[in-house]
């Protein structure tokens, strides 16, 4: 079985009231396997490593009948 460990960098924004902020950063840490169907992903890390200010991140509504994450 031959596998891959990749590392991925990721900046999270968010515009309220026409300012944009970073409210976010951290890294996925990703290994893959590849078998007889080509490449899978078989587990993933996320790292925060940092956190601003996010009481007000991903505060719209769901849509009827979603769930909020």
């Amino acid at each position: 079985m031959t596998t891959a460990d990749v590392q991925s960098y990721f900046t999270v924004y968010q515009t309220l009231g026409g300012t944009s902020r970073i409210i976010a950063g951290g890294r996925y840490v990703d290994r893959f396997e590849y078998g007889i169907s080509g490449w899978t992903m078989v587990t993933r890390r996320i790292h925060i490593d940092q956190r601003g200010d996010m009481s007000r991140h991903a505060q719209a509504a769901a849509p009827q009948g979603g769930t909020r994450v």
